[in-house]
């Protein structure tokens, strides 16, 4: 797609794998009917929307605007404005779109901090990795390697996750679900550690992908865990939405 197309093609590939995911969860996740039906928070959707997205955009664009520049103030006064209005809105609605007081339970609320800590460190080592295999030699580190080997070192990534995510249903059977977080935390760091000590060669590199991947995927199986334990069982969507 790179190679053949430009930056964008990728985008448009990954949008419409997306629609496809979406239109197969429609035909198998099994229907809801029979289950009491409320009306559905469009306000609290438009004002979580909004306000998220100026957030999104404030970050994204901070360094091109300038940090000190007037439209990323105002960008991101609009967003805690929005954000403000939001809570205050699902606070008083009867069906919220996020039951915000469920987010105060110790459970929840530790495995939104660790999801959200554990999500900055996975997508800044997936966004290193790929730039470190392509840099090129002469600036000292990196191998100077195409954008397919950049996407092959990703997949040791993917596989161990998915290991990682039937390695922490195992550990919650034999030693208890509060384990999980733990180890997986710790083998994301040992990961980390690694890449800090040894990366000259390739293969080094996709050992710290393997290992960061098993990591993240116990991390992440643990979570929505966690959560459903933690609030109703008629919350747990708005719950693990919040988390994810």
């Amino acid at each position: 797609i790179a190679s053949r197309f430009d930056i964008h093609a990728g985008f448009w590939f990954g949008a419409v794998i997306s629609l496809l995911a979406l239109v197969l969860a429609v035909v198998v996740v099994p229907s809801s009917k029979g289950r009491p039906a409320h009306r559905l928070d469009v306000l609290g959707a438009a004002l979580l929307a909004a306000g998220l997205a100026a957030l999104l955009l404030g970050v994204s664009e901070a360094e091109q605007w300038g940090w000190t520049s007037l439209r990323l103030a105002g960008t991101t006064m609009a967003s805690l404005v929005l954000l403000a209005l939001w809570v205050g809105h699902e606070l008083r609605v009867e069906h919220p779109l996020v039951a915000l007081h469920l987010l105060r339970s110790r459970a929840v609320l530790t495995a939104n901090l660790t999801g959200l800590l554990g999500g900055v460190g996975m997508y800044l080592l997936l966004s290193l990795m790929t730039r470190f295999v392509q840099t090129p030699r002469s600036a000292g580190y990196g191998f100077g390697s195409s954008i397919v080997v950049a996407g092959l070192v990703l997949l040791p990534f993917s596989v161990s996750s998915v290991i990682g995510s039937r390695l922490g249903q195992v550990i919650a059977g034999r030693f208890g679900v509060d384990l999980v977080l733990p180890f997986g935390c710790g083998i994301f760091l040992i990961a980390w550690t690694v890449f800090l000590l040894e990366r000259s060669v390739l293969w080094e590199v996709l050992v710290v992908m393997a290992l960061a991947g098993l990591g993240v995927g116990c991390t992440f199986a643990a979570m929505p865990g966690l959560v459903m334990r933690a609030v109703p069982v008629s919350e747990t969507g708005s719950a693990i939405s919040v988390n994810q």
